[in-house]
Formats: C-alpha cells, sequence, structure tokens
C-alpha cells in the first residue's frame, strides 16, 4: 500500500470496496505504515469512517494508529459516537494521540450534553504539551463550552494551590478571553490580573514554564500586542496598550508583587518579568540594580538590548552603579556584534536610538558617563554621540574622530556628519583628511557646504554628479554661494548631471538645483526657455552651450566613469599578471567598498565568487558605472517631503505611519508618512560613480587579485 501511488490504488479500492482497507488497518501482522495508511485510505474512499470500526483500532497498543484514528474521526466529530471515542482518545497518555483527538473535536459544532464518558477536562488543560492545551481551550471556547461550563462549576472557588490547579486557573482566563477582544477595553479584571501574578510567583522557582505562561498572560491582559500610533517602535510589545484602562493602584499592587521575584534562575522567565515590569513601569526599591546586574561579559547582545529597552521604561533614581552599568552596556553592543561575526540590521541604528534617547531622558547623568567612558572608543558608537545635548556632542565626536585616525580606522558618513557640526577651523582640517575615501564625499561635501571655501570649489564641482539628490543641491547651493562665474569645464559638469538627473523626470530634485546654478552663472542670459517636458530639458541647455561653447562642446561627451571605451582600453593594457591580493584588499577598502559588500545583504551584493561569475571587462564596468544595471534587490526608492526635501536610499521598514530608509552604510532616515508628498522608485545606484577614477594601473590590478580570492559561498 505504501509503495503504490494514489493512480494505481485508488480504482481498485473502488472495486474492491473498504473492507479489505479496514481488515488491513486491524492487522496485527501487517506493517505500522501500511495500517496507518489504510486508515487513510478509508477516509478517502469515505469521507468518514464508519465508527465501530474506528473504536475497535482506537484499542491498538499502537501510539501512531491511535492518533490517526482520532484524525479520521474528525470527519464524523458531529456524531456523538464519534464524539465519545474522541473523548477517551483526549485523555490518552501519548500526547500525539491527545493533541489529535482535541483537534478533531473541533470540528463539530456542539458537543452531546449525553455523552456517557465525559472529556476529561482536567488531563487536557494541565498538560504539559502546549498544543493539547491550546486545542483543549478552543474546544471549551466552541464546541465543549456547555460541558467546561459544567466541570468548572464543580471546581470550588479560589482553590488554586498546586501546580495544576493554578493551570486550571489559567486556562479559564484564556476560555473566558473573547476570541477577539475589544481594543479598548482589558479583556481581564483586577482579579483574573491578580490570580496571573499570584500563579507567577507560586511556581517561578519550581515550574519556570507555567510562571512564563501567568506572565505572557497577564501581558497580554495589559495590551502588549498593540500598537498605539506616535510610540516608540522599539517599545513594540514592551507597552501595555490598556494600562491607561486599569485601576492605578492596581496597577501599583501588581509591580510590588512581582518585582520581588526577579531575578529567577530561568533566563526566559527572567526576560519575560523585567518586560512586563517594564510594561508596569514599576517603581521599585532594588529593581533598576537587578536588571542592570543582567547586563555582563556573557550577556548576549539581544539580552542587553532587551534589559536596555526594560531600564528605559523604569522610573526612579539611578545612583552611579547603574548609570554606569547602563552606560557599560550600550557601549557593549557592537564589540559583542563583531565577536560573533554579525553585523547591526538597517533599522538598528533608529530602534537602538530611541531606547537609548529614553534611557538619557531617565538618567541625566548617562550621557557625560557615556563619553567619560574609556570604552566610548569605537566608530560605531557615533549612534549615541549625534543624539547626546550639543556641548558633549562636540566633545564626542574630537574623541571618536581622535580614536578613528589613531587605530587606521576609516570614519563613517555619521561621524563625518557629526564633526560637520563642529566649529569651522576645528571641523575643516578634519573633514579634508577624510576626502581620500570615496564613500565618504558626499557627506563631506554637505558638511563644506555649510561654510563653502573657494578651495573646494573642485568638491563642489565633482559632486554635481552624485546619486544622492541632497549632496547635488548642497554642491549647486555652495556654488552659487561661492559667487563666481563658471568655467567651461564646470558648465559642462553641471550639464551632465542635469541631463543625468532629467532621466527621472518625475523627481525635481537635482534638476531644479542644477537649473538655479546654471541660471546663476549664466546671469539669467542662457535664453534657454523652460521646458514644459522634464525629461527634455537637458536638449536646450545643450544647445545653448554649443553655440556660446563650440570649441568645448566635445565636454558634453566626457564622463570619466562613464566613458567605457576609454575605460576599456585602459583596463586592456593592463598586467593582471602583477596584482598582489593584499594589497589589493588595502585598495578594497580605501575605497569603502567593504562597507557595503563585506556584509551580504546589507547595502550591496556579496562579492564572494564575482571574478568567477563575470568575466573581468563586466566586473569592472559594473563598478565603473554602477547605475548600468541595478539588481532588483538593491534599487533604490526617492522620497520627496511636502517641504521639498529629496531623499535617496533603500526602504528598510514601512509600516502606515513611518517609513525608514537606508541613505548610506551607516544612515538611516526616519520619515514619517504624512510629511512624504511623493514615493517612486529610483533610476540609480547607491554605489558612487567615479570609485576607480584615482586608482593606477598597478591598483587596479591588485584590485582584482583581491577579488579573485573572494570564494563563492
Amino acid at each position: 500500500l505504501t509503495s503504490w501511488s494514489r493512480a494505481r490504488w485508488k480504482p481498485l479500492a473502488e472495486r474492491l470496496g473498504v473492507v479489505p482497507f479496514q481488515q488491513a488497518a486491524e492487522a496485527e501482522a501487517r506493517p505500522l505504515n501500511q495500517r496507518v495508511r489504510a486508515i487513510e485510505i478509508v477516509v478517502e474512499l469515505c469521507g468518514s469512517p464508519d465508527v465501530d470500526w474506528a473504536a475497535r483500532v482506537a484499542h491498538s497498543p499502537h501510539a501512531a494508529l491511535r492518533a490517526r484514528i482520532a484524525w479520521a474521526l474528525g470527519r464524523a466529530a458531529h456524531r456523538s459516537d464519534a464524539q465519545q471515542v474522541l473523548c477517551r482518545l483526549a485523555s490518552d497518555a501519548d500526547s500525539a494521540v491527545s493533541r489529535a483527538a482535541w483537534e478533531a473535536l473541533l470540528l463539530a459544532e456542539e458537543l452531546d450534553a449525553g455523552l456517557t464518558e465525559p472529556l476529561d477536562w482536567a488531563t487536557g488543560l494541565t498538560s504539559e504539551h502546549r498544543r493539547v492545551r491550546s486545542a483543549a481551550i478552543r474546544v471549551a471556547q466552541r464546541a465543549g463550552h456547555h460541558s467546561y461550563t459544567a466541570f468548572h462549576g464543580k471546581r470550588q472557588a479560589n482553590t488554586a494551590a498546586s501546580p495544576h490547579d493554578w493551570l486550571l486557573a489559567l486556562a479559564d482566563l484564556w476560555i473566558r478571553r473573547p476570541d477577539e477582544p475589544d481594543r479598548e477595553q482589558p479583556p481581564f479584571n483586577a482579579d483574573d490580573l491578580q490570580t496571573c501574578v499570584q500563579c507567577a510567583r507560586a511556581t517561578a522557582h519550581a515550574h519556570p514554564q507555567r510562571a512564563i505562561e501567568a506572565v505572557r498572560l497577564l501581558a497580554v491582559g495589559l495590551g502588549d500586542l498593540r500598537t498605539r500610533s506616535g510610540q516608540a517602535e522599539v517599545y513594540s510589545g514592551y507597552v501595555g496598550n490598556l494600562i491607561d484602562k486599569i485601576d492605578t493602584d492596581t496597577l501599583k499592587g501588581l509591580a510590588a508583587d512581582l518585582a520581588p521575584v526577579f531575578p529567577t534562575r530561568d533566563a526566559e522567565l527572567n526576560r519575560e518579568l523585567a518586560r512586563l515590569l517594564g510594561m508596569l513601569g514599576a517603581d521599585v526599591p532594588g529593581l533598576l540594580p537587578a536588571i542592570a546586574a543582567q547586563w555582563t561579559s556573557a550577556s548576549t547582545v539581544e539580552d542587553n538590548i532587551h534589559y536596555l529597552i526594560v531600564a528605559s521604561l523604569l522610573p526612579g533614581q539611578r545612583d552611579t552603579r547603574v548609570t554606569t552599568a547602563t552606560a557599560q552596556a550600550l557601549l557593549a553592543l557592537h564589540p559583542k556584534l563583531t565577536a560573533k561575526e554579525q553585523f547591526a540590521s538597517r533599522n538598528w541604528p533608529l530602534r537602538v536610538g530611541e531606547a537609548f534617547d529614553e534611557l538619557c531622558r531617565r538618567d541625566p547623568a548617562l550621557a557625560g558617563a557615556l563619553v567619560a567612558s574609556d570604552r566610548f572608543a569605537s566608530v560605531e558608537h557615533t549612534l549615541f554621540a549625534e543624539r547626546l545635548p550639543v556641548a558633549l556632542q562636540q566633545q564626542a565626536a574630537k574623541k571618536l574622530w581622535s580614536v578613528c585616525q589613531s587605530n587606521g580606522d576609516e570614519p563613517t558618513s555619521a561621524l563625518v556628519a557629526l564633526v560637520g557640526r563642529l566649529p569651522h577651523d576645528e571641523a575643516y582640517p578634519r573633514l579634508l583628511s577624510a576626502w581620500e575615501h570615496a564613500g565618504l564625499r558626499d557627506p563631506i561635501v554637505r558638511a563644506l557646504s555649510h561654510r563653502p571655501l573657494a578651495a573646494d570649489r573642485p568638491k563642489f564641482v565633482a559632486a554635481l554628479a552624485s546619486a544622492d539628490p541632497g549632496t547635488v543641491q548642497c554642491a549647486a547651493d555652495a556654488l552659487i554661494g561661492l559667487g563666481l562665474n563658471g568655467s567651461g569645464e564646470e558648465l559642462a559638469a553641471a550639464l551632465r548631471s542635469l541631463k543625468q538627473a532629467c532621466g527621472d523626470a518625475k523627481n525635481p530634485e537635482p534638476r531644479e538645483s542644477l537649473v538655479r546654478l546654471l541660471n546663476f552663472w549664466t546671469e539669467e542670459n542662457s535664453g534657454v526657455e523652460p521646458e514644459t517636458d522634464p525629461a527634455k530639458l537637458w536638449a536646450a541647455w545643450y544647445r545653448m552651450f554649443s553655440d556660446y561653447y563650440p570649441g568645448s562642446a566635445t565636454l558634453l561627451q566626457q564622463h570619466a566613469s562613464a566613458d567605457w571605451a576609454a575605460w576599456q582600453q585602459r583596463l586592456d593594457s593592463i598586467d593582471w599578471n602583477a596584482g598582489d591580493a593584499a594589497r589589493g584588499q588595502g585598495v578594497f577598502r580605501s575605497r569603502t567598498c567593504h562597507r557595503c559588500h563585506e556584509q551580504s545583504g546589507h547595502l550591496g551584493p556579496d562579492l564572494k565568487g564575482a571574478a568567477a561569475r563575470l568575466s573581468r571587462n563586466d566586473l569592472f564596468r559594473a563598478i565603473v558605472d554602477p547605475n548600468l544595471e541595478v539588481s532588483p534587490a538593491y534599487q533604490t526608492t526617492v522620497i520627496v517631503t511636502s517641504s521639498g526635501q529629496v531623499y535617496h536610499g533603500l526602504i528598510v521598514y514601512e509600516s502606515p505611519e513611518t517609513t525608514l530608509l537606508q541613505t548610506g552604510p551607516d544612515t538611516t532616515l526616519r520619515l514619517t508618512n504624512t510629511d512624504a508628498s511623493s514615493v517612486r522608485r529610483g533610476t540609480q545606484s547607491l554605489m558612487p560613480t567615479g570609485l576607480l577614477d584615482p586608482l593606477t594601473d598597478a591598483e587596479l590590478s591588485d584590485l582584482y587579485a583581491y577579488l579573485r580570492t573572494l570564494s563563492p559561498k
């Protein structure tokens, strides 16, 4: 039977009828898998089994047969004789059999009131197996409602003393909870909540899994599964959104009763207790030090974050020990990620930042303790520095930059932006020293544009070709601020960027910034009339340039990164056998390629095996012109706000209220959807153009040698 396909046994079964298969299921001499298969064939032929036959099979010593016959009887669950067999199987010692029977009873509309063998509710509702308990609870809510009510009525009130009785009490709360609770009213009253607390206290040490269920049920009663408009998203699941519907004295009593239980010997119970105490905003002496004690050198990143979120919800005075422990836990997050060879997700900065903001609000001394710590010495700590008060922020920026330089680490765009807020005489030399990092040029240009200098004019002109609309806008405004006429080469650079910007006709920026700059340079005497079709705007400007600068018209065709023919000629002349992989790794890092490509799935594709999949020319063409073919996984989105700001990046997260946009390796923006006036697909990659332009032939050879060492997964 088990080896026959349906096409073979179905015609035979239709001729023979179900009797041979019923006999096969009862035949002790047959292999067990054939007997189970025979039950399935009977059900497929008949729709529901003969109950007398099923009752005989249900006495089998094999749990697999009993479980399968319970499944089969679900097709006849409307019949009282089938329900009688299922009631007996529901109390089976084997959890698979018991679960199958309870789930089969879910298919009945209502249990027969005259059953001679009633359901063993106590066994089902106190089972050690969660799915058995879950099915029993659902039967009590539906088909077995009257039977359960009679069982519950026989139990004396307030007899919960043993773990068994506590489980029955919790099950009763689940059963009485509506299938679709009122979103505005708590599903449990004060006595129900107190029952959960008493259960957690009574079972926390001897039966932690039962205490966990009590704590989670209490959290559900406080509204933890709902979200509230305007609530920081890091607190989803940590905030009781129905707490304001519950009496304040009741909440204080719950917190006072639960706090002494924490911590226990069970790590999972500790997490759930802490989450609930944070939800209650427990202001209990000794609780904050107990939470702080969970941050150790051995604690995981997840636990550090969990208890930091909880601490940010707890009121009360922080002493020096708690402040120091909080600062150390925050500063340990990134080193622990590195130790486990993990990397932060795209929405990490916002989620961790939200918790950090609240921690600083609760503890005014935290910001100073963080910056003063010897462990405040990683470029990733810019996440905290950019959220500090101005005075501390400047101190933090200089400290992180100094550490970054002394360790030979490259800055991040967030650190560059932070340094850009320093007084000009302090910011300027630092920004110039990082210009060699191609991936940082956009944030450097944005920082320099606040106080443009004539010496930086070439940097602003080069930035007009940036893929980031905000950078183009800053560069154009800076060039206007310099108050100088543009040269023919600069006009040509702006026009080439304008043509590229017109490729996305729906996006007003950076097209409008470039036109504003061109009008300024030509003193509004260009004679170019506004074009009704934005996609064709560049053509009139190109004609104007050719008329005024006929000898320089060829400049419009030049583009260092897009002139593939010239690049191909150069690549063909390189001695690729002279490349050194070790030096190439240095080139790879100096051009900041690792920021996007060493973390698979982050901002760019994993390059392992790329040199084997692609020819050398195809690989370099993808680097020279990153916008030539953008994978759907890395296609960008352009968001224009109601105030005219334009953002370009990868969407990390979307909700009805908020969009998170990753605009760089370490830059994530949170935009409220009420601010977004338009959202559309972009045509450009986040990868900047011109990454290879400064490299020598030897460096290109070294880079390719390194890429060839990246083995495919």
